[in-house]
């Protein structure tokens, strides 16, 4: 896929999306940069990409803070003197303490912790990233959203199966797909291309699959049926997804969302 030699950083990359997406990404050859606020999850991460045979450079911290983008950043350009994928991985519907919380009850500084992990750290990414692509004039970011940026989840109050869904969660991830699609028209001049996956149910870490076990054989069932492909998806097929955007063979696809969600949703 072309990737040989490249350089990418995968936000959120210590589980699921992020993790399989490193993989995949050093298993074309990219040397890539793992991020991840907690050291054990990062170290455990690096072990596994090391075992592969790739580069890696691990930077420990929250993307949604504006020093943590630029050190890590300054680390890459020291490191390898160039940076040719992002891919903005890093988010969480969950409030600071770790829990999901009923619109009813949220807070000021629990929409604002939401939206800052999911849409402010992407932010802050690309707006760090984009003047050495632009340099280069070459360039491809890959920004993770879900099918709840563009459609409404079932159940009463935004509820669904799988695990809690609130409207912050929702409003974050629909502005993600804004942001992608605003940035592709201003920077293909420069050769760079900018895009979006949005994945459905994907079990994609420990606590969302203790969550899903959880369930009654109904209640996974009534999730299932949401999904024509008749299945919940895995880490690694949004992985793929994402790395063919990155590579050279999505070389004419810009500001477009790729839907990894066995059907669940189906844009007109």
């Amino acid at each position: 896929m072309s990737l040989r030699e490249k350089v990418a950083i995968v936000t959120g990359s210590g589980q699921g999306i992020g993790l399989a997406t490193v993989r995949a990404l050093a298993l074309e050859g990219t040397s890539v940069v793992l991020n991840a606020r907690t050291s054990v999850t990062l170290e455990s991460a690096a072990e596994e990409i090391r075992r592969l045979g790739g580069e890696v450079l691990c930077v420990q911290g929250d993307v949604a803070q504006k020093a943590v983008v630029e050190e890590m950043i300054e680390r890459v350009m020291k490191t390898w003197g160039r940076l040719d994928i992002l891919v903005n991985n890093a988010g969480s519907g969950r409030t600071a303490s770790g829990e999901y919380v009923a619109y009813a009850q949220l807070t000021e500084y629990d929409w604002s912790y939401i939206m800052a992990q999911n849409l402010m750290s992407a932010h802050l990414c690309c707006q760090a990233a984009l003047p050495i692509m632009v340099r280069r004039r070459s360039g491809s970011i890959v920004n993770v959203s879900s099918v709840a940026g563009h459609t409404c989840e079932p159940g009463p109050g935004g509820q669904r199966l799988l695990a809690p869904i609130e409207p912050t969660y929702v409003a974050a991830k629909a502005g993600l797909g804004g942001l992608t699609r605003q940035l592709a028209k201003d920077f293909a001049s420069f050769g760079i291309r900018v895009n979006c996956v949005a994945p459905g149910v994907i079990l994609s870490s420990e606590r969302l699959e203790k969550f899903w076990h959880a369930r009654s054989e109904e209640q996974r069932q009534k999730v299932i049926d949401t999904i024509p492909l008749g299945r919940t998806g895995r880490p690694e097929e949004v992985a793929e997804a994402i790395v063919f955007l990155a590579s050279d063979r999505a070389s004419f696809i810009t500001g477009s969302t790729l839907d990894v969600n066995g059907g669940q949703f189906m844009a007109p």
